[in-house]
């Protein structure tokens, strides 16, 4: 019974580092989202000043 409290305490942690690492990856996707955003908004200046 021991060992299996012991395993279940290790797979709620990596549970835990799983959940984390999940939310930095979503922090990073919204970063990268915003900054092909801002590019897209360079190129549309661009091209109306060349037009």
């Amino acid at each position: 019974m021991e060992r299996f409290r012991a395993t279940v305490e290790r797979f709620r942690a990596t549970v835990e580092r799983f959940r984390a690492t999940v939310e930095r990856f979503r922090a990073t996707v919204e970063r990268f989202r915003a900054t092909v955003e801002r590019f897209r908004a360079t190129v549309e200046r661009f091209r109306a000043t060349v037009a």
